[in-house]
């Protein structure tokens, strides 16, 4: 709101520009571009933000050799990886004027891979800042001493995209060295000789990749989830594991629970999208098991843990957080699942107290004996005993939203009253 956006500025720079891919109505295949102007940095002349760098793996002239780790082979800087004292080095843009603006998706070094992930990562941030405040974890004010992370546009990477706590990678001027870092590995786009028009056509827009204007780079929701992982794990030090025999799920709630629902709750915020969007377009992951909202009229729809039993190695840590997944959105929503029937029933006032209350209960399940699904559901309702005037029939009826999804047996009685 209007109070971060002053904090934010203070003392600091407010007159960059970008271009970056915008959504209509929020849907994931209808983005077009848009430039953004009086956008606040930390630094003078490069994308640098209060919780994150911005590198670009392709800014090195191109880099010095070939990546075959992504789907199609793009060029990289080998030399810069493994160390962070290498011969060459990663680097972001760097515009004296401020006008990150000038490239197209589809123009080499990579320049609006920038600009698009800076904004959303930007947005993503300053929408959950207060939370992060006031659950202890920041000062407002002190944005000079932010834990930050470092972010890799244009990544020699396989998979789609991914947040290492102790990755190793030579920068310009050591900036983001040594720090948790997400990997954004390249996408086609027809500045790259090894693509084909159909590599980077429009159509190949969904979950995790925006094509259009002849380039690819990543859907928001892709880079918000990984931006999950940095706050989870370096500011509240929950860490990203699983071991069923001894009742530790944190991997599940990673990935799949928080890692979904706060990235559809914040895609929601935005563009007014309801409980149950008529387009999956409009809602990150929701084709799948782990991003689907459990509709009534579908039976099979619901993520019950008696069908996502914990099982180390074998367990999709996507589909097996939907469990909780599912949950949190309905009580987001205010809307309960009775019979073949969709109800309402209370819902948080406002974003604010649903972000504390999951990262809330990420927290304390991680300080927990018992880390696992049933005590997230807990120590959520928790919150909400503890920090909030939320009534006893609001309660009640999010302690019968877990119960449904089978993870209600864990939250203290005293919690759903």
């Amino acid at each position: 709101g209007e109070v971060l956006n002053v904090s934010d500025d203070t003392a600091r720079f407010s007159d960059a520009q970008v271009k970056r891919w915008a959504y209509s109505g929020g849907d994931m295949t209808a983005a077009y571009q848009v430039t953004t102007t009086g956008l606040y940095t930390h630094d003078d002349d490069t994308l640098v933000h209060d919780f994150f760098y911005v590198m670009n793996d392709d800014r090195n002239d191109g880099g010095t050799g070939t990546c075959t780790q992504t789907a199609v082979d793009g060029l990289t800087t080998p030399a810069a990886y493994g160390t962070t004292t290498g011969a060459n080095f990663i680097r972001p843009t760097i515009r004296s004027d401020r006008n990150f603006a000038l490239w197209a998706p589809s123009t080499t070094l990579g320049s609006f891979g920038e600009g698009h992930v800076y904004y959303w990562a930007r947005e993503y941030m300053l929408w959950q800042k207060q939370a992060l405040v006031d659950l202890g974890v920041l000062t407002l004010g002190s944005f000079n001493n932010y834990t930050k992370a470092l972010l890799i546009v244009n990544a020699c990477a396989g998979g789609a995209g991914n947040f290492d706590g102790n990755f190793k990678v030579t920068t310009r001027n050591n900036d983001g060295e040594n720090l948790g870092t997400i990997l954004l590995p390249e996408v086609c786009r027809s500045g790259n000789s090894n693509c084909g028009a159909t590599d980077y056509a429009d159509s190949k827009s969904g979950n995790l990749y925006t094509y259009e204007g002849g380039g690819g780079y990543h859907f928001p929701g892709v880079i918000t989830h990984e931006l999950n992982h940095f706050v989870l794990i370096d500011y509240f030090g929950v860490a990203n594991s699983l071991n069923c025999s001894s009742n530790i799920e944190q991997k599940y709630f990673q990935e799949g629970g928080i890692g979904r629902t706060l990235p559809q709750i914040f895609w929601a915020s935005r563009f007014g999208i309801e409980y149950l969007p008529g387009d999956t377009n409009l809602l990150f992951r929701s084709d799948g098991v782990s991003g689907r909202p459990h509709d009534p009229a579908d039976a099979n729809s619901l993520n019950h843990l008696s069908d996502f039993a914990c099982a180390d190695g074998t367990g999709d840590p996507y589909g097996w957080g939907g469990v909780v997944a599912q949950p949190m959105w309905e009580i987001y929503h205010g809307k309960k699942v009775v019979g073949s029937t969709l109800v309402n029933m209370g819902k948080p006032a406002a974003d604010l107290g649903m972000i504390k209350a999951m990262y809330y209960a990420a927290d304390m399940t991680a300080a927990s004996t018992t880390r696992n699904r049933a005590q997230l559901a807990n120590r959520f309702m928790e919150f909400w005993e503890l920090f909030s005037t939320a009534v006893s029939t609001t309660k009640a009826d999010w302690c019968d939203v877990w119960e449904h999804h089978g993870v209600g047996g864990s939250i203290d009685s005293d919690f759903c009253s």
